[in-house]
Protein backbone atom coordinates (compact mmCIF):
# COMPACT_ATOMS: atom_id res chain seq x y z
CA UNK A 1 0.00 0.00 0.00
CA UNK A 2 2.81 2.25 0.75
CA UNK A 3 4.90 1.83 -2.23
CA UNK A 4 1.40 2.50 -4.35
CA UNK A 5 0.81 6.01 -2.37
CA UNK A 6 4.59 6.71 -3.37
CA UNK A 7 4.10 6.25 -7.29
CA UNK A 8 0.96 8.79 -7.16
CA UNK A 9 3.52 11.55 -6.40
CA UNK A 10 6.05 10.40 -8.48
CA UNK A 11 3.54 9.98 -11.44
CA UNK A 12 2.27 13.62 -10.68
CA UNK A 13 5.44 15.01 -10.38
CA UNK A 14 6.42 13.25 -14.05
CA UNK A 15 3.57 15.15 -15.40
CA UNK A 16 4.51 18.42 -13.87
CA UNK A 17 7.87 17.95 -16.15
CA UNK A 18 6.54 16.50 -18.89
CA UNK A 19 3.68 18.64 -20.43
CA UNK A 20 5.64 22.11 -20.57
CA UNK A 21 8.39 20.15 -22.24
CA UNK A 22 6.06 18.57 -24.96
CA UNK A 23 4.10 21.93 -25.12
CA UNK A 24 7.60 23.55 -26.05
CA UNK A 25 8.11 21.01 -28.96
CA UNK A 26 4.61 21.28 -30.32
CA UNK A 27 5.59 25.29 -31.91
CA UNK A 28 7.97 23.55 -33.70
CA UNK A 29 5.35 20.96 -35.72
CA UNK A 30 2.72 22.25 -37.87
CA UNK A 31 0.86 19.05 -38.36
CA UNK A 32 -0.14 17.47 -34.79
CA UNK A 33 0.31 13.88 -36.34
CA UNK A 34 3.88 14.52 -37.24
CA UNK A 35 4.75 15.77 -34.05
CA UNK A 36 2.77 13.25 -31.67
CA UNK A 37 5.17 10.74 -33.72
CA UNK A 38 8.14 12.61 -33.34
CA UNK A 39 7.95 13.12 -29.91
CA UNK A 40 7.04 9.95 -28.81
CA UNK A 41 9.84 8.64 -30.85
CA UNK A 42 12.22 11.23 -29.07
CA UNK A 43 11.16 10.63 -25.37
CA UNK A 44 11.10 6.82 -25.42
CA UNK A 45 14.73 6.48 -27.42
CA UNK A 46 16.43 9.33 -25.16
CA UNK A 47 14.88 7.39 -22.25
CA UNK A 48 15.66 4.01 -23.18
CA UNK A 49 19.52 4.72 -24.54
CA UNK A 50 20.26 6.75 -21.68
CA UNK A 51 19.04 3.54 -19.34
CA UNK A 52 21.32 1.24 -22.02
CA UNK A 53 24.27 3.43 -22.37
CA UNK A 54 24.55 4.11 -18.29
CA UNK A 55 24.35 0.00 -17.77
CA UNK A 56 26.63 -0.55 -20.52
CA UNK A 57 29.73 1.70 -18.30
CA UNK A 58 28.88 0.10 -14.97
CA UNK A 59 29.30 -3.47 -16.17
CA UNK A 60 32.18 -3.08 -18.34
CA UNK A 61 35.52 -3.05 -16.41
CA UNK A 62 37.59 -0.16 -16.94
CA UNK A 63 39.19 2.83 -15.68
CA UNK A 64 36.71 5.94 -14.57
CA UNK A 65 33.39 4.05 -16.42
CA UNK A 66 31.95 4.12 -13.11
CA UNK A 67 32.18 7.56 -12.96
CA UNK A 68 31.98 8.24 -16.59
CA UNK A 69 28.40 6.29 -15.76
CA UNK A 70 28.04 8.53 -13.24
CA UNK A 71 28.67 11.65 -15.11
CA UNK A 72 25.72 10.48 -17.83
CA UNK A 73 23.05 9.63 -15.96
CA UNK A 74 22.87 12.90 -14.09
CA UNK A 75 23.06 14.67 -17.82
CA UNK A 76 19.96 11.84 -18.38
CA UNK A 77 18.24 13.93 -15.51
CA UNK A 78 17.79 16.40 -17.89
CA UNK A 79 14.81 14.15 -19.96
CA UNK A 80 12.02 13.99 -17.54
CA UNK A 81 10.73 10.25 -18.78
CA UNK A 82 14.73 9.42 -18.11
CA UNK A 83 14.81 10.32 -14.43
CA UNK A 84 11.32 9.24 -13.89
CA UNK A 85 12.29 5.62 -14.88
CA UNK A 86 15.81 5.90 -12.66
CA UNK A 87 12.98 7.22 -9.60
CA UNK A 88 10.87 4.08 -10.00
CA UNK A 89 13.83 1.70 -10.03
CA UNK A 90 16.00 3.35 -7.46
CA UNK A 91 12.24 3.46 -5.65
CA UNK A 92 12.46 -0.65 -6.31
CA UNK A 93 15.90 -0.87 -4.19
CA UNK A 94 15.57 1.16 -1.22
CA UNK A 95 15.12 -0.96 1.60
CA UNK A 96 11.94 -1.06 3.60
CA UNK A 97 11.70 -1.42 6.68
CA UNK A 98 8.15 -3.29 8.30
CA UNK A 99 6.77 -3.00 11.74
CA UNK A 100 3.58 -4.72 12.67
CA UNK A 101 1.57 -4.28 15.67
CA UNK A 102 -0.42 -7.14 17.07
CA UNK A 103 -2.15 -4.78 19.58
CA UNK A 104 -3.67 -2.73 16.39
CA UNK A 105 -3.43 -4.82 13.67
CA UNK A 106 -2.19 -1.99 11.88
CA UNK A 107 0.46 -1.94 9.74
CA UNK A 108 3.30 0.28 9.74
CA UNK A 109 5.09 0.52 6.55
CA UNK A 110 7.58 2.56 5.59
CA UNK A 111 11.03 3.34 3.95
CA UNK A 112 13.50 5.00 5.51
CA UNK A 113 15.39 6.41 2.70
CA UNK A 114 13.03 6.64 -0.28
CA UNK A 115 13.70 10.90 -0.12
CA UNK A 116 17.38 10.29 0.23
CA UNK A 117 19.74 12.26 -2.42
CA UNK A 118 22.46 9.11 -2.55
CA UNK A 119 21.61 6.09 -3.57
CA UNK A 120 19.40 3.87 -3.14
CA UNK A 121 17.17 6.75 -3.08
CA UNK A 122 14.49 9.07 -5.07
CA UNK A 123 15.74 12.16 -3.78
CA UNK A 124 17.97 13.55 -6.86
CA UNK A 125 15.25 12.32 -10.16
CA UNK A 126 12.34 14.02 -8.04
CA UNK A 127 14.41 17.35 -7.28
CA UNK A 128 15.65 17.41 -11.29
CA UNK A 129 12.00 16.37 -12.09
CA UNK A 130 10.58 19.15 -9.91
CA UNK A 131 13.19 22.37 -11.23
CA UNK A 132 12.68 20.62 -14.51
CA UNK A 133 8.83 21.77 -14.27
CA UNK A 134 9.62 25.08 -13.32
CA UNK A 135 12.34 26.21 -16.13
CA UNK A 136 10.35 24.72 -18.63
CA UNK A 137 6.97 26.56 -17.44
CA UNK A 138 9.15 29.52 -17.36
CA UNK A 139 10.19 28.74 -20.88
CA UNK A 140 6.38 28.06 -21.97
CA UNK A 141 5.23 31.30 -20.42
CA UNK A 142 8.02 33.60 -22.50
CA UNK A 143 7.94 31.57 -25.75
CA UNK A 144 3.52 31.98 -25.70
CA UNK A 145 3.98 35.81 -24.39
CA UNK A 146 6.10 36.50 -27.64
CA UNK A 147 9.39 37.45 -25.56
CA UNK A 148 12.16 36.15 -28.13
CA UNK A 149 10.22 37.64 -30.95
CA UNK A 150 11.21 41.10 -31.86
CA UNK A 151 8.71 43.71 -32.93
CA UNK A 152 9.49 45.92 -35.40
CA UNK A 153 9.12 49.27 -35.50
CA UNK A 154 5.81 50.28 -37.32
CA UNK A 155 6.92 53.69 -38.49
CA UNK A 156 9.62 52.58 -40.46
CA UNK A 157 7.44 50.03 -41.63
CA UNK A 158 4.85 52.50 -43.09
CA UNK A 159 7.14 54.19 -45.44
CA UNK A 160 8.15 51.40 -47.32
CA UNK A 161 4.87 51.23 -49.36
CA UNK A 162 4.35 48.67 -52.03
CA UNK A 163 5.03 49.76 -55.86
CA UNK A 164 2.41 49.09 -58.49
CA UNK A 165 -0.32 49.66 -55.95
CA UNK A 166 -4.31 49.71 -57.34
CA UNK A 167 -5.60 52.88 -57.06
CA UNK A 168 -8.50 51.61 -54.60
CA UNK A 169 -6.03 49.86 -52.16
CA UNK A 170 -3.69 52.93 -52.08
CA UNK A 171 -6.69 54.99 -50.92
CA UNK A 172 -8.10 52.47 -48.34
CA UNK A 173 -4.35 52.65 -47.17
CA UNK A 174 -3.74 56.35 -46.97
CA UNK A 175 -7.32 56.46 -45.25
CA UNK A 176 -6.16 53.99 -42.86
CA UNK A 177 -2.46 55.56 -42.34
CA UNK A 178 -4.16 59.04 -42.04
CA UNK A 179 -2.64 60.39 -38.39
CA UNK A 180 -6.68 61.57 -37.81
CA UNK A 181 -7.76 58.23 -38.45
CA UNK A 182 -9.47 56.58 -35.36
CA UNK A 183 -8.49 52.86 -34.37
CA UNK A 184 -11.40 52.87 -32.32
CA UNK A 185 -14.20 53.59 -35.25
CA UNK A 186 -13.96 50.45 -36.67
CA UNK A 187 -14.34 47.01 -35.23
CA UNK A 188 -10.82 45.52 -37.22
CA UNK A 189 -8.28 47.91 -38.37
CA UNK A 190 -4.93 46.26 -40.09
CA UNK A 191 -2.27 48.39 -40.70
CA UNK A 192 0.55 47.19 -42.87
CA UNK A 193 0.58 43.33 -41.99
CA UNK A 194 3.17 41.74 -42.78
CA UNK A 195 4.16 37.98 -42.34
CA UNK A 196 7.83 36.95 -43.53
CA UNK A 197 8.97 32.99 -43.21
CA UNK A 198 12.58 32.17 -42.41
CA UNK A 199 14.34 31.60 -46.11
CA UNK A 200 11.44 32.45 -48.23
CA UNK A 201 12.33 35.56 -51.07
CA UNK A 202 8.45 36.99 -50.40
CA UNK A 203 6.71 37.87 -47.56
CA UNK A 204 3.44 35.20 -47.34
CA UNK A 205 1.60 38.17 -46.29
CA UNK A 206 2.66 41.64 -47.73
CA UNK A 207 1.25 45.03 -46.40
CA UNK A 208 -1.90 44.50 -45.85
CA UNK A 209 -4.05 47.73 -44.58
CA UNK A 210 -7.96 48.16 -44.44
CA UNK A 211 -10.27 48.82 -41.49
CA UNK A 212 -13.71 47.08 -41.48
CA UNK A 213 -16.58 49.31 -39.70
CA UNK A 214 -19.48 47.85 -38.10
CA UNK A 215 -22.02 45.40 -39.32
CA UNK A 216 -20.13 45.36 -42.35
CA UNK A 217 -19.10 41.85 -44.14
CA UNK A 218 -15.44 42.03 -45.71
CA UNK A 219 -14.66 39.08 -48.35
CA UNK A 220 -11.14 37.79 -49.21
CA UNK A 221 -11.36 35.99 -52.36
CA UNK A 222 -8.56 34.45 -54.09
CA UNK A 223 -6.73 31.48 -55.84
CA UNK A 224 -5.46 28.41 -53.63
CA UNK A 225 -2.23 30.23 -51.73
CA UNK A 226 -3.40 33.45 -52.01
CA UNK A 227 -2.28 33.78 -48.00
CA UNK A 228 -6.63 34.00 -46.82
CA UNK A 229 -6.02 31.48 -44.54
CA UNK A 230 -2.92 32.87 -43.38
CA UNK A 231 -4.21 36.51 -42.93
CA UNK A 232 -7.26 34.85 -40.98
CA UNK A 233 -4.32 33.47 -38.08
CA UNK A 234 -2.42 36.65 -37.70
CA UNK A 235 -5.46 38.52 -36.89
CA UNK A 236 -7.14 35.86 -34.60
CA UNK A 237 -3.73 35.72 -32.76
CA UNK A 238 -2.76 31.92 -33.65
CA UNK A 239 0.57 33.21 -35.66
CA UNK A 240 2.44 36.10 -35.08
CA UNK A 241 2.80 38.92 -37.29
CA UNK A 242 6.52 40.09 -38.68
CA UNK A 243 5.58 43.62 -38.45
CA UNK A 244 2.42 45.96 -38.43
CA UNK A 245 -0.59 46.12 -36.21
CA UNK A 246 -3.90 45.18 -35.89
CA UNK A 247 -6.60 46.36 -33.50
CA UNK A 248 -9.53 44.73 -32.54
CA UNK A 249 -12.17 46.95 -30.74
CA UNK A 250 -9.79 49.15 -30.61
CA UNK A 251 -7.53 46.48 -28.85
CA UNK A 252 -4.16 45.92 -30.33
CA UNK A 253 -3.34 41.86 -30.93
CA UNK A 254 0.84 42.76 -29.89
CA UNK A 255 -0.95 43.84 -26.35
CA UNK A 256 -3.99 42.90 -25.48
CA UNK A 257 -3.87 39.28 -27.45
CA UNK A 258 -6.60 37.25 -24.84
CA UNK A 259 -9.02 40.16 -24.54
CA UNK A 260 -8.71 40.39 -28.34
CA UNK A 261 -9.58 36.90 -28.44
CA UNK A 262 -12.71 37.00 -26.79
CA UNK A 263 -14.17 38.98 -28.83
CA UNK A 264 -13.40 36.69 -32.12
CA UNK A 265 -15.10 33.82 -33.00
CA UNK A 266 -13.42 31.93 -35.64
CA UNK A 267 -14.37 29.51 -37.91
CA UNK A 268 -11.01 27.49 -39.49
CA UNK A 269 -10.71 26.23 -42.72
CA UNK A 270 -10.39 22.63 -41.22
CA UNK A 271 -12.99 21.39 -38.78
CA UNK A 272 -11.66 20.76 -35.14
CA UNK A 273 -14.11 18.74 -33.95
CA UNK A 274 -13.82 16.70 -31.38
CA UNK A 275 -15.55 13.09 -32.76
CA UNK A 276 -16.86 11.22 -29.78
CA UNK A 277 -18.92 14.28 -28.57
CA UNK A 278 -21.94 15.08 -29.53
CA UNK A 279 -22.75 18.43 -31.17
CA UNK A 280 -24.54 19.63 -27.91
CA UNK A 281 -21.56 18.90 -25.55
CA UNK A 282 -19.38 20.27 -28.00
CA UNK A 283 -21.13 23.61 -28.17
CA UNK A 284 -21.32 23.50 -24.28
CA UNK A 285 -17.61 23.05 -23.62
CA UNK A 286 -17.15 25.81 -25.96
CA UNK A 287 -19.98 27.96 -23.75
CA UNK A 288 -17.65 27.29 -20.88
CA UNK A 289 -14.39 28.20 -21.99
CA UNK A 290 -16.71 31.49 -23.41
CA UNK A 291 -17.20 32.24 -19.82
CA UNK A 292 -21.51 31.89 -19.18
CA UNK A 293 -22.72 31.38 -16.14
CA UNK A 294 -23.83 27.41 -15.71
CA UNK A 295 -27.25 27.96 -15.68
CA UNK A 296 -27.77 29.77 -18.95
CA UNK A 297 -25.56 27.37 -20.64
CA UNK A 298 -28.07 25.07 -22.07
CA UNK A 299 -30.47 28.18 -23.31
CA UNK A 300 -27.52 29.73 -24.96
CA UNK A 301 -26.24 26.52 -26.56
CA UNK A 302 -29.79 25.38 -27.58
CA UNK A 303 -30.07 29.02 -29.08
CA UNK A 304 -27.31 28.30 -31.37
CA UNK A 305 -28.63 25.27 -32.15
CA UNK A 306 -31.67 26.52 -33.42
CA UNK A 307 -30.36 29.32 -35.30
CA UNK A 308 -28.09 26.85 -37.40
CA UNK A 309 -31.37 24.35 -37.38
CA UNK A 310 -28.93 21.58 -36.07
CA UNK A 311 -31.65 19.91 -33.79
CA UNK A 312 -31.79 16.84 -36.17
CA UNK A 313 -28.18 16.31 -35.55
CA UNK A 314 -27.48 17.44 -31.62
CA UNK A 315 -27.56 14.73 -30.04
CA UNK A 316 -25.52 12.48 -32.42
CA UNK A 317 -21.75 12.46 -32.24
CA UNK A 318 -19.74 14.94 -34.61
CA UNK A 319 -17.99 12.14 -36.24
CA UNK A 320 -21.13 10.55 -37.82
CA UNK A 321 -21.43 14.49 -39.45
CA UNK A 322 -21.86 15.06 -43.21
CA UNK A 323 -19.15 17.33 -44.44
CA UNK A 324 -22.20 20.50 -44.69
CA UNK A 325 -23.08 19.98 -40.93
CA UNK A 326 -19.33 19.72 -39.69
CA UNK A 327 -19.20 23.13 -41.21
CA UNK A 328 -22.23 24.21 -40.12
CA UNK A 329 -21.31 23.18 -35.67
CA UNK A 330 -18.02 24.85 -36.99
CA UNK A 331 -19.48 28.20 -37.56
CA UNK A 332 -21.95 27.15 -34.83
CA UNK A 333 -18.62 27.17 -32.50
CA UNK A 334 -17.76 30.45 -33.97
CA UNK A 335 -20.71 32.57 -33.04
CA UNK A 336 -20.75 31.17 -29.40
CA UNK A 337 -20.18 33.96 -27.14
CA UNK A 338 -21.92 37.03 -29.51
CA UNK A 339 -18.16 37.89 -30.56
CA UNK A 340 -18.17 41.69 -32.19
CA UNK A 341 -16.21 39.76 -35.28
CA UNK A 342 -16.60 35.96 -36.68
CA UNK A 343 -13.82 35.07 -39.18
CA UNK A 344 -15.46 32.61 -40.96
CA UNK A 345 -12.66 30.40 -43.49
CA UNK A 346 -14.61 28.85 -46.26
CA UNK A 347 -17.52 27.62 -44.11
CA UNK A 348 -19.55 26.77 -47.20
CA UNK A 349 -17.80 23.94 -48.91
CA UNK A 350 -19.67 20.45 -48.31
CA UNK A 351 -23.36 22.07 -48.08
CA UNK A 352 -25.98 21.52 -50.22
CA UNK A 353 -27.66 24.46 -52.24
CA UNK A 354 -30.59 24.66 -49.31
CA UNK A 355 -28.57 24.71 -46.55
CA UNK A 356 -25.94 27.05 -47.89
CA UNK A 357 -28.65 29.81 -48.40
CA UNK A 358 -30.09 28.80 -45.18
CA UNK A 359 -26.61 29.56 -43.91
CA UNK A 360 -26.32 33.13 -45.70
CA UNK A 361 -29.48 33.90 -44.20
CA UNK A 362 -27.93 33.31 -40.52
CA UNK A 363 -25.25 35.28 -41.28
CA UNK A 364 -27.37 38.23 -42.95
CA UNK A 365 -29.01 38.22 -39.24
CA UNK A 366 -25.55 38.23 -37.65
CA UNK A 367 -24.53 41.25 -39.42
CA UNK A 368 -27.95 42.92 -38.56
CA UNK A 369 -27.26 42.53 -34.82
CA UNK A 370 -24.38 45.06 -35.50
CA UNK A 371 -21.63 42.46 -35.33
CA UNK A 372 -18.77 42.31 -38.14
CA UNK A 373 -18.14 39.37 -40.78
CA UNK A 374 -14.95 38.49 -42.16
CA UNK A 375 -15.13 35.83 -45.26
CA UNK A 376 -13.41 33.65 -47.11
CA UNK A 377 -14.47 31.89 -49.84
CA UNK A 378 -13.74 30.90 -53.91
CA UNK A 379 -17.48 31.86 -54.61
CA UNK A 380 -17.89 34.74 -56.31
CA UNK A 381 -21.88 34.24 -55.60
CA UNK A 382 -21.31 33.76 -51.95
CA UNK A 383 -19.35 37.49 -52.08
CA UNK A 384 -22.21 39.04 -53.38
CA UNK A 385 -24.84 37.80 -51.24
CA UNK A 386 -23.43 38.38 -48.19
CA UNK A 387 -19.75 40.91 -48.65
CA UNK A 388 -20.28 44.18 -48.87
CA UNK A 389 -16.73 45.04 -49.58
CA UNK A 390 -14.12 42.80 -51.01
CA UNK A 391 -10.66 42.29 -51.23
CA UNK A 392 -8.86 39.94 -54.08
CA UNK A 393 -5.32 38.80 -52.40
CA UNK A 394 -2.85 37.77 -54.64
CA UNK A 395 0.14 36.44 -53.31
CA UNK A 396 -0.49 37.94 -50.11
CA UNK A 397 -1.32 41.26 -51.49
CA UNK A 398 -4.24 43.17 -52.10
CA UNK A 399 -4.99 43.40 -56.59
CA UNK A 400 -8.41 45.16 -55.54
CA UNK A 401 -10.78 46.55 -52.51
CA UNK A 402 -13.87 47.92 -52.78
CA UNK A 403 -17.68 47.31 -53.50
CA UNK A 404 -18.56 44.60 -55.43
CA UNK A 405 -20.39 46.69 -58.25
CA UNK A 406 -17.51 49.40 -58.03
CA UNK A 407 -15.50 46.12 -58.92
CA UNK A 408 -17.61 45.19 -61.32
CA UNK A 409 -17.96 48.41 -63.28
CA UNK A 410 -14.15 49.16 -63.40
CA UNK A 411 -12.80 45.50 -64.52
CA UNK A 412 -16.48 43.85 -65.59
CA UNK A 413 -16.05 45.87 -69.11
CA UNK A 414 -15.17 43.11 -72.60
CA UNK A 415 -17.03 40.78 -74.71
CA UNK A 416 -19.07 37.64 -73.23
CA UNK A 417 -18.29 34.62 -75.56
CA UNK A 418 -20.14 31.87 -75.93
CA UNK A 419 -19.11 29.10 -77.60
CA UNK A 420 -21.46 25.98 -79.50
CA UNK A 421 -19.57 23.13 -80.12
CA UNK A 422 -20.92 21.10 -83.00
CA UNK A 423 -20.22 20.63 -86.95
CA UNK A 424 -16.87 21.58 -88.44
CA UNK A 425 -17.72 25.30 -89.61
CA UNK A 426 -18.59 25.35 -93.54
CA UNK A 427 -16.35 27.07 -95.80
CA UNK A 428 -19.41 29.66 -96.34
CA UNK A 429 -20.52 30.86 -92.85
CA UNK A 430 -19.23 34.56 -93.05
CA UNK A 431 -18.75 36.72 -89.52
CA UNK A 432 -20.42 39.63 -89.37
CA UNK A 433 -17.43 41.43 -88.34
CA UNK A 434 -13.89 41.55 -87.64
CA UNK A 435 -13.93 40.84 -84.17
CA UNK A 436 -16.09 37.59 -84.39
CA UNK A 437 -13.68 36.82 -87.31
CA UNK A 438 -10.77 36.96 -84.92
CA UNK A 439 -12.31 34.97 -82.41
CA UNK A 440 -13.33 32.35 -84.76
CA UNK A 441 -10.01 32.26 -86.26
CA UNK A 442 -8.41 31.71 -82.56
CA UNK A 443 -11.18 28.99 -81.63
CA UNK A 444 -10.57 27.02 -84.88
CA UNK A 445 -7.14 26.73 -83.78
CA UNK A 446 -8.03 25.19 -80.56
CA UNK A 447 -10.83 22.45 -82.01
CA UNK A 448 -12.08 21.81 -85.37
CA UNK A 449 -15.41 21.65 -84.46
CA UNK A 450 -16.84 24.79 -83.62
CA UNK A 451 -20.07 25.92 -85.88
CA UNK A 452 -20.54 29.87 -84.46
CA UNK A 453 -19.58 32.27 -82.10
CA UNK A 454 -21.23 35.38 -80.82
CA UNK A 455 -19.99 38.29 -79.08
CA UNK A 456 -22.64 40.76 -77.69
Amino acid sequence: MRRRLVSLPLSIVNAWANLPLVYLFSFLFSSPYTGFAIMVLILVLTSLLGTILVFVFLIIPGIDLPTAAHVCRYIFFLQPNYAFSQSLSERSRSPVQCQTSRSSGIENTFASNELSLTRPGIGVPVLYLFFEGIVYFLLVFLVQYRFFIPIQDDRALAESTPIDEDADVAAEREAVMSPDFDDTSSIVVAKNLTKQYRKAAQPAVDHLTFSIPRGECFGLLGLNGARKTTTFKILTGDLTMFAGTSYIEGLNIRSDLHRVQRLVGYCPQFDSLIERLTGREYLTCIARLRGYVPSSISVVVQKIIDRLDLNEYADRTCGTYSGGNERKLSTAVALVGDPSVVFLDEPTPGMDPKARRFLWDCLVDVLKEGRSIVLTSHSMKECEALCTRLGILVNGRFKCLASIQHLKNRFGGGFSLTVIVGEAMTDNVQAPNTATSTVAIIIRLHSKKVSWCEVD
